[in-house]
């Protein structure tokens, strides 16, 4: 997908263009997104773009002349030209869709001052507003907006990274937690550490019920629940925090001991010794967090039995030899942090 955004102050998209996802998409060729200077097409001697409105009234008005020179000289047959402005659909997940998919090149144009010059409107495809607001200008909406559709494009970043977000679903999404697992005498919910994967998408999916009950009740006002979400709807209403089948799954994993844990965390220790190769008899690990400690020797090959790892962190020990052809067998693996050990070798 190509992006073009036309403004007169450029230099406000340095910030957005050149940090996280957005850098990282650029990079990666998944997305083209150039800010174009409406000013240099401006016929006026001093680049004038903007004039006092006809009529009288307060404030300044954008030009024909700048706006829709600089807008002929990049649109294409395939484009679709977009105005920020209050006369516009409100933008949201769904029209974010529409866009990516049925779109190969868009064209933001950047209202400024009091607002555009009406003619303008004639050459715009399609209004977009953020909501009953003002803004000094179009140039953070044009932002706003690129970032939700660049986010959706192929490439750009992990599809399980956006499948389960706030109103892809119709829903405010659940809660997410990190470490640590206790933080100011607050926990963690124990069924994260089942590694039970179908009692976690249940309980996420009775969380999500409960924060869009809770905060944005309209989403639900229309929705065509399943009778698993009338269940779990039953359960809030109910203020059942304990249903059975959340204490089955929990009382299973309580069952299974060592075999069913899915995060072990010795971190920051002075645990020395070496990884026993019985770890990779665990097969529900889904954290290793072993950091900062001491241990020593290398990685065990039977790491590559630990289907479910995805987290490894074991910076800041004595770990030697090279690492075993074996983690390429670990295929959730997304974050593997080594760092300040005495590896070597070649990375398999």
């Amino acid at each position: 997908m190509k992006i073009d955004i036309l403004t007169i102050f450029p230099s406000m998209f340095e910030g957005f263009l050149s940090n996280s996802i957005i850098k990282r998409a650029i990079d990666k060729k998944v997305v083209e997104v150039n800010v174009i200077d409406i000013r240099p097409f401006s016929n006026d001697k001093n680049k004038r773009v903007d004039d006092y409105p006809i009529g009288g009234g307060a404030g300044m008005i954008m030009m024909c002349q700048p706006v829709l020179d600089c807008l002929k000289s990049i649109k294409k047959e395939n484009s679709k030209v977009i105005l920020m402005s209050p006369r516009g659909k409100t933008f949201n997940q769904t029209l974010a869709h529409d866009l990516v998919d049925n779109n190969e090149h868009l064209i933001f144009i950047c209202g400024h001052y009091e607002g555009l010059d009406e003619r303008i409107n004639e050459h715009v495809d399609m209004f977009i507003s953020l909501g009953d607001y003002i803004l000094t200008g179009g140039e953070l909406a044009s932002m706003v907006i690129s970032d939700a559709l660049i986010r959706l494009i192929d490439g750009a970043i992990n599809n399980e990274s956006t499948s389960d977000e706030s109103f892809e679903n119709g829903l405010l999404e659940y809660p997410q937690y990190t470490f640590p697992r206790n933080y100011l005498d607050k926990e963690v919910p124990l069924i994260l550490f089942t590694g039970n994967h179908e009692a976690i998408r249940k309980y996420r999916l009775k969380e999500s019920l409960r924060i869009t009950k809770e905060n944005r009740l309209d989403l639900l006002e229309n929705r065509n629940f399943t009778k698993e979400e009338l269940k779990l709807l039953k359960e809030i209403e109910e203020n059942n925090d304990n249903p059975k089948w959340l204490n089955n799954a929990l009382e299973k994993a309580k069952k299974r001991g060592l075999e069913a844990i899915g995060l072990l965390d010795l971190a920051y220790n002075k645990i020395g010794g070496i990884l026993p190769a019985e770890l990779g008899n665990l097969t529900n690990l889904e954290y290793i967090k072993l950091e900062d400690n001491r241990i020593g020797g290398s990685i065990p090959s039977t790491f590559g039995n630990l289907k479910k790892l995805h987290t490894i962190f074991m910076s800041g020990n004595k770990l030697s030899g090279s690492l075993p052809d074996e983690i390429c067998q670990m295929s959730n693996l997304e974050c593997l942090h080594l760092n300040s050990n005495t590896l070597e070798g070649e990375i398999p």
